[in-house]
């Protein structure tokens, strides 16, 4: 009925970053350094950012001239940054997915009104997370929050739309029980500047299909959220490690 979609890359960026999000939640703003503190409390939108630059300093010479951290206190504008603060990037390039491509199978929306014919393929695409403060004490705060969450929680869920129709598959972190951060501060002479940089590996799954005709025996047929729901056994779900 339709001609075959692929389901973007991009929206494993924006899921990843709803994941981000969830290590800052629910976290007690009323203890620790000041900045740790100030920094829980913040809109997300505000302390977490994506962005394909490698260099920290780099970085924060871009959120400025954005005018997206633009303060006004006293009736003086303001543009430095707000720290602490997270960012993630992802270079060009992906790698196919442990295991094999799986058939396809034939699925249907949850009001049974349109029917697609969809196959998942394995997906890892690897990450750089960087957290940035004016101060060591948040820097590690915010390690120490990371670490936990992550060992606890290791899989989300990705939102992509196919045939104007939204599907949700898992992706999980590649091996999260080991989590490394490396010192990407800026050296004092050029400005005082504490970072740390981690590589993250998230296995998750691609898919490929279009909408199709109804077979004829609706057994044939799966709901498309039992579908996407499948448990990280199963290759549908797109969970290759955690």
């Amino acid at each position: 009925m339709s001609n075959n979609e692929f389901s973007e890359l991009q929206a494993i960026d924006f899921s990843l970053g709803a994941y981000i999000v969830g290590a800052f939640s629910g976290l007690n703003p009323e203890t620790g350094p000041k900045q740790w503190r100030e920094f829980l409390t913040r809109a997300n939108n505000k302390r977490i950012f994506r962005d394909d630059v490698d260099s920290p300093a780099e970085f924060l010479q871009r959120l400025s001239a954005s005018g997206k951290t633009e303060t006004v206190q006293d009736g003086v504008k303001s543009r430095l940054p707000q720290l602490p603060l997270v960012y993630y990037y992802r270079k060009p390039g992906m790698t196919n997915g442990e295991g094999r491509n799986f058939p396809s199978r034939i699925v249907t929306t949850d009001d049974g009104t349109k029917v697609f014919e969809l196959t998942a393929s394995p997906l890892s695409l690897d990450y750089h997370i960087v957290f940035a403060a004016w101060d060591k004490l948040s820097l590690d705060k915010m390690q120490l929050a990371w670490y936990q969450y992550v060992i606890k929680q290791s899989h989300f869920d990705v939102q992509y739309e196919l045939g104007g129709e939204a599907l949700e598959v898992i992706a999980a972190v590649n091996d999260p029980k080991t989590v490394m951060f490396s010192d990407a501060s800026i050296p004092k002479t050029d400005g005082r500047l504490f970072a740390v940089d981690s590589t993250l590996t998230i296995d998750t799954s691609i898919i490929f299909g279009a909408e199709v005709v109804p077979p004829a025996h609706p057994s044939e047929i799966t709901i498309v959220g039992e579908w996407a729901g499948f448990s990280c056994e199963d290759p549908y779900a797109g969970c290759n490690g955690g």
